[in-house]
């Protein structure tokens, strides 16, 4: 506070360029940072009114208020601290008073002293404003690293505070300073953002500012911002304040202005695809036409792959929150994507592979419902690449690909068809390495589960694959992962469910762990998904109902193998211990055909 005195004192005495010497000196000596403390509540101080139009110094030396601002804007580059310039700027700047004299003045020094009280006054203010001009710039152009979080409120009233000023501040700057302190994803500061009513201004400044394509874009990209704060926080009014400002129009105007920045019509994709993330308001994002004007962005070959990711992520939320109200909007999509994901996927930027393997996940059955048959190779196409991601260096990549695939099994009739070309892929997947993520491991357990749900025909095709080894090697190799072994436990029992006799026979034979597996699942049912221990419980009997197919005078030989794995002790348990009412009655059923002697001694 020292140094921050001396600068101040500067400035009403020295008439010949002291507030450079001064303001070197409190850099020099380090002003003490207590606008972080204070929240940054800044205020102009005694030059306010000054601060629209600031008169610029006499003797200023450096060109006056604009020279004032070049050296502070130059130290903000150099590295200076920006919290010292924002104490500047917030500091009171009224001139220091006169010591007392002992004798009146006479008039003519009287007027002489007021004339550099307000003279100093004037230099105060423009360097208090030259200072929240540094302090913007350097926000605009910061690292987000050398942010620190107690300044992002204080920044963003600051710009706030510049756009009101009728002149004298820099839009443009004052623009880019909301867009970084928005960009954290910051709740609180969203919050200010919202109360001030900041949502209509940046929609207005992407409507009437379309002469100047930067200004245009850092109102996006802020809006950008603004809307992801409020699905990474659950900031609803955020939402609230961009959709009733007239947001989805002016977003759409504005992804199909080919005039303006592609960074600002991918800001203007993002917001859509934000604000059609929250149910209420996908149906209306879809209403004004938005996925044509998505596929057209993406399918401009000129726009480079990097560009594309925020368009893809808005595509994919669209087309999954729009599912929840399938029969409205359905009416609504009137395109096939697929063409334009599969040129996508053929890219190599893992974040644009990421948001297309999503939108293939979140599309699929929207495909089929509405544009169907679909062509086979493209399908085919699509999924062989999926197959491709699913080993994919990022982890985030392999796991979009491969949830994308589990959706495409799932689907009915002949749209499970396409993903049975992933399946060498998926069985290395599956291999015990421990450089494979186990959550991509656990979808592509998932994967299979989905094919076998479909009948004898794709459980032939995991059996010829090696899929039933392979995920029942997963299961006994894992340890530590419930949620995993899980997922290995449920694709066999679901295989053993819907395969013929004949398909049964083969998976028993060549593999032995099958029944191993089943059992274990058993022995800790309380630690799985009731719905997965339904099937296990109707794999065990399917397998139990096929030993039986030489006749009562034969001995089963699958029976003898769940007596000594353990199994009718882990039935007996599962008949007696547990609250579901469909486990209860499969068990006490495979007891009672298969196994009555352990009834009859575990009456219940």
């Amino acid at each position: 506070l020292d140094s921050l005195a001396a600068v101040f004192a500067a400035l009403s005495v020295d008439g010949g360029g002291g507030e450079a010497a001064g303001l070197e000196d409190a850099a020099a000596e380090g002003v003490p940072v207590v606008g972080a403390a204070a929240g940054f509540a800044f205020t102009f101080g005694a030059g306010q009114a000054a601060l629209g139009a600031p008169a610029a110094p006499a003797h200023s030396r450096g060109g006056g208020a604009h020279g004032e601002g070049a050296s502070l804007r130059a130290r903000s580059r150099k590295g200076a601290s920006p919290r010292r310039m924002l104490l500047l700027h917030g500091a009171d700047v009224t001139a220091p008073a006169a010591a007392p004299a002992e004798e009146p003045l006479a008039p003519c020094c009287a007027a002489t002293r007021a004339q550099q009280a307000d003279e100093a006054s004037r230099r105060a203010a423009a360097l208090g404003m030259a200072a929240g001009c540094a302090v913007l710039e350097w926000a605009a152009a910061a690292e987000e690293e050398v942010w620190q979080s107690d300044a992002r409120a204080g920044v963003l009233s600051l710009a706030l505070q510049a756009l009101d000023v009728p002149g004298g501040w820099d839009e443009l700057v004052a623009l880019g300073a909301v867009r970084a302190a928005l960009s954290f994803g910051d709740e609180a500061v969203a919050r200010v953002a919202v109360d001030a009513g900041l949502a209509m201004r940046l929609v207005c400044y992407t409507e009437m500012r379309r002469d100047c394509p930067q200004m245009v874009t850092e109102a996006a990209v802020a809006l950008q911002h603004l809307t992801e704060s409020l699905n990474n926080q659950a900031y609803g009014p955020s939402s609230e304040a961009v959709f009733s400002s007239g947001g989805v129009s002016a977003m759409m105007r504005l992804l199909r202005s080919p005039e303006q920045a592609v960074r600002a019509r991918s800001a203007a994709a993002a917001v859509l695809g934000d604000l059609g993330h929250r149910m209420h308001f996908a149906v209306a994002v879809l209403e004004a036409d938005t996925l044509p004007a998505l596929l057209e962005f993406l399918a401009d070959a000129r726009i480079q792959p990097s560009e594309k990711c925020d368009a893809t992520r808005a595509l994919s939320r669209l087309y999954y929150w729009g599912g929840r109200d399938f029969e409205h909007s359905k009416t609504l999509i009137t395109a096939s994507a697929l063409p334009t994901v599969a040129r996508l996927l053929q890219t190599d930027d893992s974040s644009l592979l990421e948001a297309a393997s999503e939108v293939v996940c979140h599309s699929w059955a929207w495909e089929h419902a509405l544009f169907g048959p679909l062509d086979a190779t493209l399908q085919r196409s699509v999924c062989d690449r999926l197959g491709e991601l699913c080993a994919h260096s990022n982890n985030m990549t392999a796991l979009a690909a491969t949830q994308a695939l589990a959706n495409v099994a799932a689907e009915r009739g002949e749209g499970s068809q396409a993903a049975l070309v992933a399946l060498p892929p998926l069985r290395t997947l599956l291999g015990c390495s421990s450089d494979i993520d186990e959550d991509v491991q656990q979808e592509a357990c998932i994967v299979l589960r989905n094919l076998a749900w479909k009948g004898p025909e794709r459980v032939r095709a995991l059996i010829d694959a090696g899929m039933i080894q392979s995920v029942g090697e997963l299961f006994m190799a894992v340890s530590d992962n419930l949620g995993l072994k899980q997922e290995a436990a449920w694709a066999i029992a679901v295989a053993a469910v819907h395969a013929t006799p004949g398909q049964l026979d083969e998976i028993l034979s060549e593999q032995d762990d099958v029944l191993g597996t089943l059992c274990s699942v058993l022995d800790s049912f309380a630690e799985f998904d009731a719905d997965m221990m339904v099937d296990v419980l109707l794999a065990l009997e399917s397998i139990l109902v096929a030993g039986d197919a030489g006749g009562e005078e034969e001995l089963n030989l699958y029976e003898v193998c769940v007596e000594e794995l353990g199994g009718v002790d882990a039935l007996v348990e599962v008949a007696t211990s547990t609250d579901e009412p469909q486990v209860v009655e499969i068990a006490s059923a495979i007891l009672e055909s298969h196994f009555p002697d352990a009834l009859a001694e575990n009456a219940y």
